[in-house]
């Protein structure tokens, strides 16, 4: 508890300028924020101890790239490459063989359904991918989170074409009364 208010009034007023002074000096958002995490503990320290005032070292930052991302942050970098979606399909076509099949699959409704195979995202409906002969597992989700799933025999050298029926989680129609 603060037994000063005016101590406290400052300190809340020191940490305002900090902040102020890392976001309008266009310091990266890292940098801001680091500034606003030490503005607020010094802040809060300030108020519990009546230490003198203490130095603030900023994070050394190098910005790269036009993004805006931080080359030091793990956090704010861009992914690079393909999305996962085309490396799934590239592994599954990659194994096919020569005795390949192709399985089409269709959405049973008329919008967007996104389907994974073996638990690997593989893109939207309708999709054609060639895959070795066998089973898979097929999981289709709506964009009303509505879902179907079935295992999918591929046959070698055919097509085996799918529509899944995509049932809702919950209850589609009720009654009041």
């Amino acid at each position: 508890m603060y037994t000063n208010t005016s101590q406290h009034g400052k300190n809340f007023l020191f940490a305002v300028v900090l902040f102020l002074i890392g976001v309008l000096g266009c310091a990266p958002y890292s940098a801001a924020q680091a500034i606003a995490e030490t503005a607020t503990t010094t802040a809060l320290s300030a108020g519990t101890t009546a230490a003198a005032a203490k130095t603030i070292r900023l994070p050394n930052l190098e910005i790269t790239g036009g993004s805006g991302a931080s080359g030091t942050s793990s956090h704010l970098q861009t992914p690079s490459g393909p999305p996962p979606q085309i490396i799934n399909r590239r592994a599954f076509e990659q194994h096919a063989g020569p005795d390949a099949g192709k399985l089409l699959i269709r959405s049973s409704t008329p919008s967007i359904s996104y389907v994974w195979i073996d638990d690997k995202y593989v893109g939207p409906t309708p999709l054609s991918l060639a895959l070795a002969p066998g089973k898979y597992h097929l999981f289709v989700r709506g964009p009303r989170n509505e879902s179907g799933d079935s295992v999918v025999e591929v046959p070698s050298r055919g097509t085996r074409e799918v529509a899944p029926v995509l049932n809702t989680p919950y209850r589609s129609k009720f009654t009041i009364r």
